[in-house]
């Protein structure tokens, strides 16, 4: 087995770079797993059956896998039943009853985004879901549509202090530092570390400025022309804009958020009654919670189809099992993906990344080192809690040790909770831009954009913040800076960049 060398970088690069050139998503993830599973096996002559017996089939045994699937394929019923019922174009009537433009769209959509706060993939699927038949009515692109959706979906779950994955980053975090007897709270850690956390943080509030100005650059600016172009015979003024009752569209998504919580709440409880609100939904079980919620989401939607539209109980589950299938293709992306990240853990491919970093390294330079690290190993296995999983525990002995071979130690120094930031914010980096990853997955097909379009255009904006995270955040934390100072420097390049080369999008 070629462990722990370039070789194990591969199969992601594979079918990473098949997918951009082919567009053929499940064709190159099937090659990448293939082709790892051949470096497992040294090249034996059973490998194509071997790749199905040893990495896909087992993909579909966890439990936590199959949870995601039957929510993935279960909102799907919900949000075909809303949308073949008519509720969601009475939804629709109700938010553009007052003249909307372009800009206040995206801004709601941002807005949602930032309510969802608590999952990445239930904000994923409701924003996605929810706003697809809006953005068409006026004219954005699909793809813009799934840039919001992914921009808002991991990186505000990242940074929330309530949310699914708040107990898996501090749980990382404390285990560490009890690992090196250091005397520190794994939750105050994680929230000194918060300011320091760039690209999130910056994510956010450039999807903003972008969805406020309607200006565009790059592949983006050509798919919001497109759009426009596609829809040029339509007029928003001739739709049907008659006020009708919203509660039934409305009432099934927030079923499904607040069965989501209460979920998170049920599974997080413990016998001790002295934890925060925040400590119980951190230990919940979001993959069974989400599945609680996607039940209680479809009975809701199906009992109001039944008593609020003209429609028989025959023809509402026909809808429902049309939104089953509807998730069929993300599923098996899902699946393949899951499959393609163990054939990295066998390979070692992040193992690999990590042996990468020289022990000599200077200690200003060690956040942007760790960043770019997080970066690497997310993109290219899909994970960013596999990713986290892996660094934390080497990125804290490492910065623990470097900072006290250069003076005292403290809990409070700006590298140390930059390095820890720099884990978290780039392994968002690479799940929100990975064409492997499940959020970018669940954010493209919500949207209804094509998966390949939408990791194409959504690119130049993540890259752009991520460079600007690097410069303005923790090059000048090297140099003494203020993270708060550093985040407004980095506000403020964002949004005179935007302004300088940033296109509104015209029909020719």
């Amino acid at each position: 087995m070629q462990e722990g060398s370039f070789v194990s970088v591969l199969p992601p690069l594979v079918a990473i770079f098949l997918a951009i050139i082919s567009k053929r998503v499940l064709l190159s993830l099937f090659a990448g797993i293939f082709l790892g599973t051949v470096l497992v096996q040294e090249g034996n002559s059973y490998s194509f059956f071997q790749a199905f017996d040893d990495f896909i089939v087992p993909t579909l045994s966890n439990q936590d896998n199959v949870n995601v699937l039957l929510f993935t394929m279960f909102l799907g019923g919900v949000v075909s039943i809303i949308v073949n019922s008519g509720f969601a174009q009475r939804l629709i009537n109700s938010i553009t009853a007052k003249k909307q433009t372009r800009e206040s769209i995206q801004v709601k959509t941002w807005l949602a985004g930032m309510v969802v706060f608590f999952d990445d993939y239930a904000n994923a699927l409701l924003v996605g879901t929810t706003m697809r038949g809006i953005v068409d009515k006026y004219k954005i692109s699909r793809e813009k549509l799934a840039y919001i959706v992914d921009s808002t979906s991991a990186p505000i779950a990242s940074i929330a202090l309530i949310s699914s994955w708040i107990g898996f980053e501090i749980g990382l975090i404390q285990d560490s530092v009890n690992d090196l007897g250091i005397d520190a709270n794994g939750y105050s850690l994680f929230i000194d570390s918060l300011p320091y956390r760039f690209y999130p943080i910056l994510a956010l509030i450039f999807v903003f400025f972008v969805a406020k100005t309607g200006l565009d650059y790059g592949p983006m600016l050509e798919a919001e022309k497109k759009s426009l172009k596609r829809s040029k015979n339509s007029s928003i003024d001739s739709l049907n804009e008659e006020k009708s009752e919203i509660w039934p569209a409305l009432l099934p998504i927030l079923g499904v958020v607040t069965t989501t919580l209460w979920g998170l709440w049920e599974t997080g409880k413990s016998p001790d009654k002295n934890e925060s609100i925040a400590t119980i939904i951190s230990q919940g079980d979001p993959f069974v919670s989400l599945l609680w919620a996607s039940v209680v989401g479809s009975f809701i939607a199906i009992l109001l189809a039944l008593f609020q539209s003209k429609f028989k109980i025959e023809e509402v589950m026909d809808f429902w099992i049309r939104g089953l299938k509807s998730m069929f293709y993300a599923c098996c992306i899902l699946v393949l993906a899951w499959s393609l990240k163990d054939v990295c853990d066998q390979l070692g491919t992040a193992s690999y990344l990590i042996s990468e970093i020289d022990s000599s390294i200077s200690l200003g330079a060690l956040p942007t080192i760790i960043f770019l690290l997080a970066a690497a190993v997310s993109f290219s296995t899909g994970t960013s809690f596999g990713t986290m999983g892996i660094l934390m525990p080497i990125v804290i002995p490492l910065s623990v040790s470097l900072i006290s071979s250069s003076g005292n130690f403290s809990t409070e120094n700006p590298i140390f909770l930059s390095s820890i930031s720099a884990v978290l914010a780039g392994s968002v980096w690479g799940d929100h831009c990975s064409p492997i990853s499940d959020t970018t997955i669940l954010s493209s097909t919500a949207s209804g954009s094509n998966h390949i379009d939408h990791v194409k255009t959504q690119m130049p904006y993540a890259v752009f913040v991520a460079g600007i995270s690097i410069f303005f955040g923790y090059f000048l934390i090297w140099a003494g800076w203020s993270p708060w100072i550093s985040l407004g420097l980095a506000i403020s390049a964002m949004w005179i960049f935007l302004k300088r080369f940033g296109k509104t999008p015209k029909l020719s």
